[in-house]
Formats: C-alpha cells, sequence, structure tokens
C-alpha cells in the first residue's frame, strides 16, 4: 500500500500509517533503511534498480532496490483473544535497565523475562554476570501473564503512550502511528 511503510524480519513486523501516501512501492534493504533514517529525507526518485533520496543541504543518498514484491503481513496482526494493557511509562527506563545482564553475543540474542500480575510489572534478565530485575506498580486488572522477549527490540518501540496486547506467541505493540509485533519466545 502507499499510505505505510513496513519492515521485519524473522523475530518482528512494523507498520507505520504515513502522513501522506507516496506514489510508489519500492523494497529497500534493511543496511540502507538504517543509514537512511540519520537524514532528513524531502524528496526521492526511482529509476529502474536504483533509488535516490535527497535532503534539504544537497545530501544524495542512494541505493540498489529489491526488486520483488513484500508479502501481505496484516493477517499477522489480527488478535483475536488478546489481552490488552497500557504500559507504564517507566517501562521503557526498566527494560534498559536489566538488559546488560541477558545473555547473547549479539542484540537478536538477547531475552529477559517480563512478568505482569494485577499489581506489578516486572522485568528480569540472567545471565553469565548475574541477574537484575526492577518492579513497575501497576493497577490493570490485567490476568498474570509470563512471556520471554527481546529487549532491545521491545524498548526500540516504546517512545510514546503505549500499549500491549498479548496472545500466546506473540506481542502486539501500538505506540502512535507504529504498529509493532514480537514473536515471543516460548
Amino acid at each position: 500500500e502507499h499510505d505505510r511503510l513496513v519492515s521485519g524480519d524473522d523475530i518482528r513486523i512494523s507498520l507505520f500509517d504515513l502522513r501522506h501516501e507516496i506514489p510508489d512501492t519500492f523494497l529497500l534493504p534493511a543496511t540502507a533503511a538504517a543509514e537512511l533514517v540519520k537524514f532528513d529525507i524531502v524528496e526521492y526518485a526511482l529509476m529502474e534498480s536504483w533509488i535516490f533520496f535527497g535532503t534539504d543541504d544537497g545530501i544524495i543518498f542512494c541505493s540498489r532496490i529489491v526488486v520483488d514484491e513484500y508479502p501481505d503481513v496484516t493477517e499477522f496482526f489480527e488478535m483475536k483473544e488478546g489481552i490488552t494493557m497500557k504500559l507504564p511509562s517507566e517501562f521503557k527506563d526498566s527494560i534498559n535497565t536489566v538488559y546488560p545482564m541477558a545473555d547473547g553475543d549479539f542484540d537478536i540474542d538477547k531475552q529477559i523475562e517480563i512478568s505482569i500480575t494485577k499489581n506489578a510489572l516486572k522485568c528480569r534478565s540472567d545471565g553469565a554476570s548475574g541477574w537484575a530485575e526492577t518492579a513497575i506498580d501497576i493497577h490493570d486488572g490485567v490476568p498474570d501473564l509470563t512471556f520471554k522477549v527481546n529487549p532491545v527490540f521491545l524498548s526500540e518501540v516504546l517512545s510514546k503512550e503505549t500499549t500491549a496486547t498479548h496472545e500466546p506467541g506473540k506481542l502486539l505493540i501500538l505506540s502512535g502511528k507504529l504498529k509493532h509485533l514480537m514473536s515471543l519466545v516460548v
């Protein structure tokens, strides 16, 4: 579709609703997208298997595009029996506090445990160096729930007022115009 950005990998899928439609669809490699977000892009142009982005400062960023069709991922965002709660503003700080103790050579390998009860939201990580745990008082009335999740990816999407819906095996985060679906470690 021309009114949203979609990205994904083996662990997560994100949908972002754009303010304005763009006339073209294209697949940009993740490595190029990671660099592109560092610039304030004001225009773009497509030419065969290349895309060019421009800034007001005259910077031109170019990348090859992937010539393929991105799969429709909207079905994965349907939550039929989920438990929804508003996430407290301190949640991101809690994740970032326990994250350094999580085992894993790379960010993608790391996991923390999230436990939710009617009175507390806890973040815990265990690793070879030790463990860390934080607790936030909540009074959301959600059923008890425990799952493991990648702390880096979860922290990245917690910048605005956020709600989360959990179903077995997946967590849907809604933050402003961003819908972020994460696969959970079971």
